[in-house]
């Protein structure tokens, strides 16, 4: 269990999009931007699953990179970031989801846990605050499919890194975190819920979350798979403030870093690793760096 461990905490840091997932090498990659203006740079839609269908690179997107000076991802992926996600999924000392997750609700995991795997059970999980369950919950499957590797975002940081590029972060892991500290217990609850009845569903339906999501990622869908993957987000106030905190909020303060990084540091040319959800719609963030002047291209394959 410390293989899944390690690369669960590897894939939460950008746990957004699973919580709202065929193109090959040598056609043009739908999420891969190259954004021109007063500086130029290139944008790359994510989807943080270990698939090997995601993982190995599109030449489109192999040439992106190497032609790139700097990458940053949503986070700062170095190591000593990881660990302290980690520790910010768990419970205070002495605190369990036994002591949070009513009857039904733990039954429910545990019929989950059980279809996905028999030697799986409530028990593991423990000591994870109840959003980080939900979160473990959509990730699980693929983490036990493809054991320990890496999802997307790690692969391009650590290809960068072994490049000697400049790496870092759009956001800290703070202002990631607190979207999910500053709900309620009772807000937790009712996210882990209907995250379980999302994923019941799929099953019923004789598919998983993941698959689904990948599935549209890889056909260059963005609708369809953002449709999908907020699909169990009931039309509610509560899903409409955590829709705008996941993804219009944010998407405004990645822009206004990625303009300051391009700006500031004119000699470098920039990759951005970014969850493809960050694209969708009128606020996406190829959207909001149109209304600075920019114009957004595909990037075909050479």
């Amino acid at each position: 269990m410390k293989i899944y461990y390690r690369q669960f905490v590897k894939s939460a840091i950008s746990i957004w999009l699973l919580l709202i997932i065929c193109i090959s090498s040598a056609s043009a990659h739908p999420f891969l931007w190259k954004a021109t203006g007063e500086h130029s740079f290139y944008m790359l839609g994510t989807i943080h699953l270990p698939d090997p269908r995601i993982t190995n690179l599109p030449t489109e997107v192999e040439h992106a990179l190497q032609a790139s000076t700097a990458f940053y991802a949503e986070l700062d992926l170095s190591e000593s970031n990881i660990v302290e996600i980690a520790q910010l999924m768990w419970l205070p000392q002495g605190k369990t989801l036994f002591d949070i997750l009513p009857e039904p609700t733990q039954a429910n995991v545990r019929e989950l846990l059980a279809g996905i795997n028999p030697e799986i059970n409530l028990e593991m999980f423990s000591n994870q605050k109840v959003w980080a369950l939900a979160v473990t919950l959509t990730l699980l499957e693929q983490q036990l499919k493809y054991p320990g590797q890496p999802p997307l975002d790690i692969v391009l940081y650590e290809k960068s890194s072994k490049q000697g590029k400049i790496t870092g972060g759009l956001e800290t892991i703070h202002e990631q975190m607190d979207i999910f500290e500053s709900m309620s217990e009772s807000e937790q609850l009712r996210l882990l819920d209907d995250t379980i009845e999302f994923m019941q569903q799929a099953r019923l339906d004789e598919t998983s979350v993941a698959e689904q999501s990948v599935n549209a990622y890889l056909k260059g869908d963005l609708d369809r798979l953002m449709r999908y993957l907020t699909s169990y987000m009931k039309d509610e106030p509560f899903y409409e403030r955590l829709l705008y905190k996941l993804m219009d909020e944010r998407n405004i303060k990645m822009t206004e870093t990625i303009l300051s990084l391009v700006k500031q540091n004119p000699d470098q040319t920039f990759f951005f690793a970014i969850g493809a959800g960050h694209f969708w719609g009128k606020n996406g963030i190829d959207a909001l760096l149109k209304k600075q002047g920019y114009s957004i291209e595909v990037v075909s394959a050479n």
